[in-house]
């Protein structure tokens, strides 16, 4: 799939630039300028933010994803990685 003219966020801290994402399988195989790329699916997102995903730093879903398994409340903003609060766990434990 190639995401093709979106206004790029990459998380490295460097301003946002226009650009293009190739994604083989679940990979993401390239970031930038790919106007020479073919891929069999293209998706415009002139006028869109493309984001590679976001980081849930302290997460309270424990019972929404007990509750829903695929945790799509999360996924459908962004969010590809959540923590969870880790303090209640380890008191627990110790």
């Amino acid at each position: 799939m190639l995401i093709r003219n979106g206004q790029i966020i990459d998380g490295s801290g460097n301003p946002s630039f226009v650009g293009d994402v190739g994604i083989n399988a679940d990979t993401i195989a390239a970031i930038g300028s790919l106007e020479n790329a073919t891929y069999k699916l293209e998706i415009d997102a002139s006028g869109l933010v493309v984001a590679l995903g976001f980081i849930n730093m302290l997460s309270w879903a424990t019972e929404s994803l007990i509750e829903d398994e695929k945790s799509q409340s999360d996924i459908r903003q962004g969010v590809t990685l959540e923590l969870f609060c880790l303090n209640l766990f380890i008191k627990k434990i110790f």
